[in-house]
């Protein structure tokens, strides 16, 4: 089995022109860990929303080397091959901040939010944190000092993000599929979210909130009201809503005349 890359980033936005502040990731080689942080200026600004979420400010580039030949990329560019399996949490946001920087992910992608969502259907939340917090892996202090240092890991910090990645994926994830085939089955399936996350039939708005699958089955004017308006919702309770609705209102009639 090849190299597993536990990958997360920092960028200056969540827009699609994205560019990285900061990169860390852990290797894992059979036995071995290796982890690499770097930081990098950047022309442009950083906006608001980002800088409240990881707290590097413009001031904090000064100084520092901008994306390109330095030491971590040139090790992530090496390891950046079919044989390896490249793994974080809503790995579309840092596959496409990677290859907005010139970087082509050819690694096996694993997206720990979508194998959580896939293991955990029924949980309160999917966030990396809530995982690692509610799973009490925080107290594997001995593997938390060797990526970051120290015995806690810092809020939307990314080498902390990748300590909590190589946790909750061997305690949680591995403990559950057995091995990598498993999980890249899982990843080639498709998922249907199971809950909707806003308007009358949110899963926060009640304790026994209604499945997907049961509102478009018993509310499909909502569902077409709700589709035609919510451009902008999560794309899985989207492609949730369209499947089942499918199911269930588009079906060919049985008994169509002649």
């Amino acid at each position: 089995m090849g190299s597993i890359i536990f990958l997360d980033t920092e960028t200056n936005n969540n827009r699609e022109d994205k560019k990285i502040l900061q990169l860390s990731f852990v290797e894992v080689d059979g036995e071995k860990m290796r982890k690499y942080d770097e930081k990098y200026q950047i022309d442009g600004g950083i906006d608001v929303e980002a800088m409240e979420i990881h707290g590097i400010t413009p001031e904090d580039m000064s100084g520092l080397p901008k994306f390109g030949n330095t030491n971590a990329l040139k090790i992530l560019k090496q390891l950046n091959i079919p044989e390896n399996y490249l793994i974080a949490h809503n790995a579309s946001f840092d596959v496409e901040a990677l290859k907005n920087e010139g970087i082509e992910i050819k690694m096996q992608v694993i997206d720990t939010l979508k194998i959580l969502k896939v293991l955990y259907p029924d949980s309160e939340r999917h966030r990396l944190a809530w995982f690692f917090y509610k799973h009490k892996l925080y107290k594997m202090t001995e593997t938390i000092k060797k990526i970051v240092g120290h015995n806690k890991v810092s809020p939307h910090d990314a080498l902390s993000d990748c300590a909590m990645l190589v946790l909750v994926f061997y305690s949680l994830i591995m403990k559950s599929c057995k091995t990598m085939d498993a999980i890249m089955e899982m990843m080639k399936a498709p998922y249907y979210e199971k809950y909707l996350t806003f308007g009358k039939y949110s899963r926060y708005k009640s304790d026994n909130p209604k499945t997907i699958e049961q509102i478009t089955k018993a509310d499909p004017d909502y569902v077409e009201y709700i589709l035609g308006k919510f451009t902008d919702m999560i794309p899985e309770q989207r492609t949730s809503l369209e499947h089942w609705y499918n199911v269930f209102h588009n079906e060919p009639e049985l008994f169509a005349e002649d």
